[in-house]
């Protein structure tokens, strides 16, 4: 456990060497993409949650609205900062070939 430790810390020591803003931007982009999904499934869960309770018709369209239109959003997101990963990860795979 110990020298897979080690080994990860000098790859990522390598690879913020490489290209420092490539691999800040990809770190980054992939931290917020993995807290996206907890968020969809919260979205998801509160939406059911309020489809399942009796509550005014009128009132419940709106709200499931709202919860619609911030699941779109966040899928949004995580398209976006996937993209942003992987642009950061080719350019580290590119420049570490060099």
């Amino acid at each position: 456990m110990g020298r897979e430790l080690r080994h990860l810390v000098s790859t990522l020591r390598l690879l913020a060497q490489v290209d420092r803003s490539a691999f800040v931007i990809s770190t980054t982009a992939s931290v917020l993409s993995s807290v996206a999904y907890p968020l969809m499934l919260l979205v998801v869960w509160r939406g059911l949650d309020l489809v399942l309770a009796d509550t005014n018709s009128a009132n419940l369209a709106s709200r499931v609205g709202v919860l619609i239109g911030i699941l779109f959003g966040l899928l949004a997101l995580e398209t976006v900062l996937r993209m942003v990963a992987d642009t950061a990860g080719s350019l580290l795979e590119a420049e570490a070939v060099h």
